[in-house]
C-alpha cells in the first residue's frame, strides 16, 4: 500500500538548527518519488556540544512503514549569517592580536590560478566577506571574516593568499 504518515526531526546540534515547517507530503505509491524542501531555522534545538569536523545533521524521518535515521554532512557555509560581523578597522585590529599557535594554515594548489576578485566572489557566496585585500610581490592577501548563526554568534577571521599568477594558495584561520 501506499506509504504515508511523513514526519522529520533533527537531533539537537550545536548551532540548534530545527524544522521551520513539518513535512507537507502526500501519500506515496510504490516506485513514485516526491520533492519538497525543509527550511531549517537556528537556536531552537542546542545541544550545547562544539560541532564535529565533518559537521553532522542527525536527521529522523518517520513514515508509515518505520522511522530512518541519517547522519547529514553539511558545509560550514550553511551555518553562517549573510550579514558582515565587522567592519575592516574591526578585523584588522582582532587579527593582529591574535596569538599566532590559535591559527590553523592550510598550504594547496588550485586547479588554475584564480583572481582575488573571483575567490572574493565565491567567498561571498558562502557568506565569507573580504573586508581588505593587500597586493604583494608574488602575491595577493585576502582578509575576510563570517559568523555563525548560533547565538551567540561566533566570528571566524581569515587570511587568503593566492600566489601571484599561479595556482598556489595559503588559508589560515
Amino acid at each position: 500500500g501506499p506509504v504515508d504518515g511523513f514526519a522529520m526531526k533533527l537531533n539537537a546540534n550545536p548551532f540548534g538548527l530545527e524544522i521551520e515547517q513539518q513535512l507537507q507530503v502526500p501519500a506515496l505509491s510504490p516506485q513514485q518519488s516526491y520533492t519538497c524542501k525543509v527550511f531549517l531555522r537556528p537556536n531552537v534545538n542546542r545541544s550545547g556540544q562544539p560541532p564535529t569536523n565533518p559537521m553532522i545533521l542527525q536527521i529522523a524521518l518517520k513514515t508509515s512503514l518505520d522511522i530512518f535515521y541519517f547522519d547529514v554532512q553539511h558545509l560550514l557555509h550553511v551555518v553562517l549569517t549573510e550579514a558582515e560581523p565587522m567592519n575592516q578597522g574591526q578585523l584588522q585590529q582582532l587579527w593582529g592580536q591574535f596569538p599566532p599557535d590559535r591559527t590553523v594554515t592550510s598550504t594547496g594548489q588550485l586547479q588554475t590560478a584564480a583572481s582575488p576578485e573571483a575567490v572574493a566572489s565565491r567567498l561571498k557566496m558562502a557568506n565569507v566577506h573580504v573586508l581588505a585585500t593587500v597586493q604583494g610581490a608574488d602575491q595577493v592577501q585576502m582578509f575576510a571574516c563570517c559568523a555563525t548563526v548560533a547565538e551567540p554568534s561566533h566570528t571566524i577571521m581569515a587570511e587568503v593568499a593566492l600566489q601571484r599568477g599561479g595556482p598556489g594558495i595559503r588559508v589560515s584561520v
